[in-house]
């Protein structure tokens, strides 16, 4: 066994591959957790919501807000991280890089991990704001990073994702995805599950890097792969929707949709959540793959869904915020943004966070 791996990192993956539990890590990321399941254990926004505030970036936002504690962290197309309070929409600090930034950061007790356009993997210090290390990949990094013990995984457009020490930001590993890399990666067991613009969703040993398996569409993919129940869920630009083994890669269902799927899936229980440029949310059974309903937008859909345990919340490029029961499909109410949304949504007690592609990021509550 390596050496370099702390006591922490062997712990955790002890627990995911006995199955005790799944990994929550003590940080807070793209959504939501190391499954990436878009899953948030918050109460619902019954009514539609009222504008609490407005703050203004320089460029378009594409990297989808993360909440901390007291603060919101997403990047801008301006090249700046920002950090904005919670309760009043204020400015708290910046940090600029060498060029756009579409990660959503990772936050952790001390440390925020995001990518940028210039090919760095960024960490920078919470407390005092300054840059704690970077690590240069050789592309750009639209990848959000993801925290699990001393590792970050990440993927780059330079066709590797990489595993790099929290602490250090040295490199542990890389692997060849063949392609570029724009997805996030997620966690089942020991499986870190990672997905190319060759159409390839990979199966690799998250300690060592190598290769357990690999699935082809016949298309990119984009979307970020749910990493749950011992299953991996996905969609890509082939139209299909699918359901993999996280351990073996074979496919167990698809569904066909009526156009790309660009946005990352949302699950719990029995429901996986996602929807295609065709406008439509679809709601499944994951068990089957078998629809259980559908709600039809008036744009297409990029923006990842958020599930609380009664509410589907997602953005349409319609410029409407929507929520959706989540047993019914029916739309509790929608909120007229006038502006397009390619980011996921934010929750955190009873606020939601929206960034828009004019550069806006908006609360309402």
């Amino acid at each position: 066994m390596n050496k370099s791996y702390s006591l922490i990192t062997l712990l955790t993956m002890f627990i995911v591959v006995s199955g005790c539990a799944a990994v929550t890590a003590p940080n807070t990321m793209f959504r939501g957790d190391t499954a990436r399941s878009g899953y948030f254990n918050t109460g619902d926004i019954s009514n539609e919501p009222i504008e609490k505030w407005k703050f203004q970036t320089k460029d378009r936002i594409y990297s989808s807000p993360t909440v901390a504690g007291d603060f919101i962290y997403v990047g801008s197309n301006d090249g700046h991280l920002y950090v904005i309070s919670l309760a009043d929409g204020k400015l708290a600090w910046t940090f600029k890089t060498g060029g756009n930034i579409e990660s959503s950061p990772t936050v952790s007790a001390d440390t925020i991990y995001f990518g940028s356009w210039d090919g760095y993997l960024y960490a920078v210090d919470r407390k005092t704001h300054l840059l704690r290390w970077r690590y240069k990949t050789a592309g750009l990094v639209y990848s959000s990073p993801l925290l699990v013990g001393d590792s970050i995984y990440v993927g780059s457009d330079d066709f590797k994702v990489y595993a790099i020490n929290a602490t250090t930001g040295k490199k542990k590993w890389s692997y060849d995805a063949g392609a570029g890399v724009y997805s996030s990666p997620s966690l089942s067991g020991s499986v870190l599950i990672s997905a190319s613009l060759d159409g390839v969703i990979h199966g690799i040993n998250s300690i060592t890097g190598q290769k357990v398996w690999g699935f082809a569409t016949k298309m990119p993919i984009y979307s970020t792969p749910v990493a749950k129940n011992g299953r991996v869920y996905f969609g890509s630009d082939d139209r299909f929707f699918r359901a993999l083994d996280a351990q073996t890669g074979k496919e167990i269902w698809n569904f066909r949709t009526g156009n790309k799927i660009y946005a990352s899936a949302t699950l719990e229980g029995d429901d996986v959540i996602f929807a295609s440029t065709d406008g439509f949310v679809y709601a499944l059974n994951e068990k089957t793959g078998k629809k259980n309903w559908e709600y039809k937008t008036y744009g297409a859909i990029y923006s990842s869904p958020v599930l609380t345990n009664n509410t589907v919340y997602i953005a349409s490029t319609d410029g409407f915020l929507y929520a959706l029961g989540r047993q019914s499909g029916k739309a509790r109410w929608k909120k007229n943004l006038n502006k397009e949304i390619y980011a996921a949504p934010a929750l955190k007690d009873g606020t939601i966070i929206i960034a828009g592609t004019d550069g806006q990021l908006i609360a309402f509550k």
